[in-house]
């Protein structure tokens, strides 16, 4: 069953999982910068 899933997986989750690590990235050096001032 997973090796179906994994086949039938388009290549865009990739994309928006490095996406969602950029942003979350960039909130936790905001909020650091918060912390900081």
């Amino acid at each position: 069953m997973s090796e179906e899933h994994e086949a039938t997986a388009p290549a865009a989750p990739v994309e928006l999982d490095e996406e969602t690590k950029a942003r979350k990235e960039r909130e936790k050096n905001e909020l650091y910068s918060l912390d900081i001032s």
